[in-house]
């Protein structure tokens, strides 16, 4: 693109391929260099397309796809090899995440029969039962 500047939100969101309430918060929250002409938080506003490539290029970037399959050491079914169940994107093979979910649902269930075990086996302070030994 020329440096023609992106004279609104719609046209920074699509100079970006962004919607325009993602560029908004990347304004807000990550800095996206956005001007505004009045110099108030609500007025019209402006980019630079030559800003906003270099704040892309300086921003860092989660690892995609195709870095994932060119970079990654991974196992044959995409996961990192390390075991954990996590592809190297952070984010977790499904087989593995349900065995893990298994397992802690199995783990939940013995916690609570210990819980109510325990609590089975303290003797009662309840008011039932010193009202009982005192009529009795």
């Amino acid at each position: 693109m020329n440096g023609a500047a992106l004279n609104s939100w719609k046209e920074i969101a699509s100079y970006i391929g962004r919607g325009v309430r993602t560029v908004q918060r990347w304004e807000l929250f990550f800095g996206l260099p956005v001007h505004r002409p009045a110099g108030r938080n609500r007025s019209a506003v402006y980019a630079l397309p030559s800003e906003i490539d270099a704040w892309l290029q300086s921003r860092p970037v989660r690892d995609g796809l195709a870095e994932m399959n060119e970079s990654s050491p991974q196992d044959g079914n995409g996961s990192n090899g390390s075991g954990d169940g996590l592809y190297s994107n952070g984010h977790g093979d499904p087989a593995a995440l349900r065995k893990r979910i298994t397992e802690l649902e199995a783990e939940l269930q013995s916690l609570r029969k210990q819980l109510l075990q325990s609590r089975r086996s303290r003797p009662s302070t309840g008011t039932a039962a010193t009202m009982s030994t005192r009529t009795g």
